[in-house]
């Protein structure tokens, strides 16, 4: 026969099961998720890839239509005829020319030694970092077709860490 010292135990047991896990305890689980993802980090599936090399290139019936639009700014359009390749090609051609000509976008634009860490020549699309707060943010849009906002904090783990669980983060939204 349990003692009533036991039995309180075993109540006190059952009732923190019952109770959701507090905020704090959810985000530290998250941190250690997010612990080594630099090193699990094997580099962007093929959707994430095609998405980079395509940006601010947009097909039309016609062609492709090259759209670059910074706030406060006149926006850059350009048409490419054709469907083809070399129709691509010239896009991308016209789309890297235009960024030459503009100013960076980024106001926050991510460390040099982040991107080296993880293998990537330029930031993933999609993720902001923001300093003040020691965060990197992925917009993405939900089942529903709302734009949402997650965030990936690198106060407790590496900047790395943080980028890369960022990265993964948006590879399975893209799915």
């Amino acid at each position: 026969m349990p003692t009533p010292k036991e039995s309180q135990n075993e109540k006190a047991e059952i009732s923190n099961a019952d109770e959701p896990p507090s905020p704090v305890g959810r985000i530290q689980a998250a941190w250690a998720r997010w612990e080594g993802a630099a090193a699990r980090f094997k580099g962007l599936d093929i959707r994430l890839e095609a998405r980079q090399e395509l940006r601010y290139i947009f097909p039309t019936q016609c062609g492709y239509q090259v759209r670059i639009h910074r706030s406060g700014k006149t926006p850059f359009n350009r048409s490419v005829k054709g469907q083809s390749e070399e129709s691509l090609h010239e896009a991308m051609r016209i789309r890297d020319w235009a960024l030459q000509e503009r100013p960076a976008k980024r106001l926050h634009p991510i460390p040099p030694k982040v991107l080296r860490a993880l293998g990537l020549t330029s930031a993933v699309l999609g993720i902001n970092r923001w300093a003040p707060r020691s965060v990197y943010r992925v917009s993405y849009t939900d089942p529903i077709g709302q734009t949402r906002l997650r965030h990936f904090y690198y106060r407790v783990v590496t900047e790395e860490d943080a980028y890369a669980a960022a990265i993964a983060f948006l590879q399975t939204t893209l799915k």
